[in-house]
């Protein structure tokens, strides 16, 4: 299926008015007091961000299972309700079993996007066996952005102050209600390939694994599910710049995930870097897995890799980038300062 046709193309209704459905003040509940909203939202850069712990603390006192559940899943919807009114005209929110989108699109095309996650979410099951997993009663939140703007507003919300950052179209934010975010494009297969990308992300966000193995399999799955993309560089070229980039310094930038932050080339060529490994290593897939599952950020996955794979990590990249001596090369923690990126962003 392709979303645009779908969306804009030929023979496309237009939208039809409807009443639409207030924000929540609180969430009500028989058993324990009410969620009330106006306590539990602060504001960044003008949108509503919700304190999950407050959420976390509330549902938690419900009386089973499924009803923690259903609590956690009122208070996405009463929080994208705040955030759709926030962002202001033009936005809705729609859902269907597994998700939950907020976008500026109208509702029936905002349901094609319900019917990809949900197309997705059974494709990344398969895709990542023994590794994926999405709760049964969890909805995957989708929000879609109609502009950079509102997009960085919103993300920012996320990242430390200060410093530079890579430009991306698409994030999964995992701290609190793990989500995924991107800006409304003009093309399907940009719409298509992110939510692939950051739906694998959400699929092993259960994982330790370091953040190398998580954006490789996301970088795997998007490419597997929607197909390759055209590189910015020839093979020669991409090949010339990684020889150039990596150093003993500069690569246990990558065992760390810091790389992967990196306004310049570091962060092109983490990703395929990542890519590339994961590729390798997941040849053989019942040992990878048992890797994945063992594999910690706190050492980059060293120790794992050793165990499931009978592979040293350091002299393996260093091979792969024809150095002589793999000194230096193997994930070394102690120069992390305990600075380890884990997290996709």
């Amino acid at each position: 299926m392709k979303i645009w046709k779908a969306l804009f193309g030929k023979g496309a209704s237009a939208a039809t008015e409807t009443v639409a459905t207030p924000a929540p003040t609180q969430i009500d509940s028989a058993d324990r007091p009410a969620f009330a909203f106006a306590e539990h939202l602060y504001g960044h850069e003008g949108l509503p961000i919700l304190d999950w712990q407050a959420v976390q603390s509330w549902s938690s006192k419900a009386a089973n299972e499924d009803a923690v559940a259903a609590a956690i899943t009122d208070c996405k919807r009463g929080w994208l309700l705040h955030l759709r009114d926030a962002l202001g005209s033009g936005y809705d929110v729609q859902e269907s079993r597994h998700a939950m989108v907020l976008s500026p699109y109208p509702p029936r095309f905002a349901k094609v996007l319900l019917e990809v996650i949900g197309r997705t979410r059974r494709q990344i099951l398969h895709a990542l066996d023994g590794l994926a997993a999405f709760g049964e009663n969890d909805r995957q939140v989708l929000i879609v952005f109609h502009d950079q703007d509102a997009y960085y507003r919103y993300v920012s919300h996320a990242y430390p102050d200060g410093g530079e950052f890579a430009f991306s179209g698409g994030m999964f934010l995992h701290a609190g209600c793990p989500h995924f975010v991107t800006v409304h494009a003009d093309h399907t297969e940009t719409l298509e390939r992110i939510i692939a990308h950051e739906m694998a992300h959400a699929s092993v966000a259960h994982l330790r694994i370091p953040l190398w193995v998580n954006e490789g399999l996301a970088v795997n799955v998007e490419t597997r599910l929607t197909g390759k993309l055209p590189k910015l560089y020839t093979p020669a070229e991409l090949r010339d710049k990684h020889l150039a980039f990596w150093t003993q310094e500069t690569i246990q930038e990558f065992w760390s995930g810091r790389s992967f932050d990196r306004s310049d080339d570091g962060n092109l060529l983490s990703y395929d870097l990542a890519q590339t490994l994961v590729e390798i290593l997941a040849g053989h897939w019942p040992q990878f897995q048992a890797f994945a599952l063992a594999a910690s950020y706190d050492d980059g996955g060293a120790s794992a890799a050793s165990e499931h794979l009978q592979l040293d990590l350091g002299v393996s990249v260093a091979g792969m980038f024809e150095k002589s001596d793999a000194d230096g090369w193997h994930p070394d923690p102690e120069k992390w300062s305990g600075e380890v990126a884990h997290t996709p962003t």
